[in-house]
Parts: C-alpha cells; structure tokens; sequence
C-alpha cells in the first residue's frame, strides 16, 4: 500500500503517514513501512516538480509540500526545477539575448 501511495499518486513521506494514520495503523508499523520501503522520495518530487516546471518556484513548492515531501526536499526540488526552467525558456528581451543580432533586420520603418 505505502508503495502505492509513493508511485501512483506521488505521494511523500509525510503525505502516506497522514494516510495510514487515518485508517487506524499504529505510528510504528507506518515507520516501520516506510523505512521498508526503500524509495528514492527526492526522485519522485523531482518528476512531480516538473511536470510543473512553468509554476514559480512558490507554487511549485507549495504543491510538494502538500504532497507530503520534506521542508528539505520541497525547496531543494523547487529551486532545481524553476532553475532549468528559466535556463530553458526563450528569452523576452531580445535586448537581453546576446544572440539576437539587432543589425540583421532594419528597424520599424527604415527600409
């Protein structure tokens, strides 16, 4: 069940303790799951972080945070995420862009 929580619906840690207490397990056999369990949580908020890599790096981490993932991991995933994001993304200031060659086309008018 706790493996199914962690691949399926992307749950953390936390996330599956809050679930499993709810359905009346005691504290110890939750630990006890978990520590079985031998999952790579920072690898499953990573995939879960960007999927939604066009949020801020707030909205980002308050997702993973709901989701149940660490204070540790949640900032760590969010700021690596938003980071590529904005590496990746198109600039929208040419002027900004050292590639953009403003000499290569005429400006608005003068032909």
């Amino acid at each position: 069940m706790t493996r199914h929580m962690a691949t399926l619906r992307g749950y953390g840690p936390r996330k599956i303790q809050q679930n499993l207490r709810q359905r009346g397990l005691a504290k110890p056999l939750i630990d006890e799951a978990l520590a079985e369990l031998e999952f790579d949580w920072r690898a499953s908020a990573l995939r879960l972080g960007h999927r939604r890599a066009h949020k801020t790096r707030e909205q980002i981490a308050r997702f993973l945070a709901g989701r149940g993932f660490s204070g540790e991991i949640v900032w760590d995933v969010a700021r690596e995420v938003s980071d590529a994001a904005s590496r990746d993304a198109p600039s929208s200031h040419p002027e900004e862009d050292p590639s953009a060659d403003a000499s290569a086309s005429p400006a608005w008018g003068e032909e």
